[in-house]
């Protein structure tokens, strides 16, 4: 009997590896708990519930304020075509008139305010 060529040997490990990985498949996906068939363990039901709550709540947060955006916009609206006159709030400051410039100190102990020359055009 000959004896086997160097890459027919490879192709056979790999296909035991392979085999042998299908085979065993089953029992490595059994050690995820949620994953694994026993039916009634307290803990699977936990970690399947745990995950349902961690990927429906960031949904549900973003859609309850994509939907008080839109209802308030849509009152904002309402509000401005019936011609509703909206006073400042409680808490609203109303608009600060534009400050003066302050005039420049007189009396004892005040320096006095030079200003730059201006260039003669000629």
């Amino acid at each position: 009997m000959r004896s086997m060529p160097p890459v027919h040997r490879i192709r056979a490990a790999a296909a035991a590896l392979l085999g042998t990985w299908i085979v065993a498949a089953p029992r490595l996906a059994e050690a995820c708990a949620v994953c694994s068939p026993n039916d009634g363990d307290p803990a699977q039901y936990a970690f399947a519930r745990a995950s349902i709550f961690l990927s429906v709540m960031p949904l549900l947060l973003l859609g309850g304020i994509g939907w008080w955006v839109w209802r308030r916009a849509r009152k904002l609206a309402a509000d401005e075509a019936a011609g509703v006159i909206r006073l400042p709030g409680r808490y609203e400051r109303p608009p600060v008139p534009p400050a003066e410039a302050p005039s420049p100190p007189v009396g004892r102990g005040h320096a006095i305010v030079l200003r730059p020359r201006q260039r003669a055009r000629g």
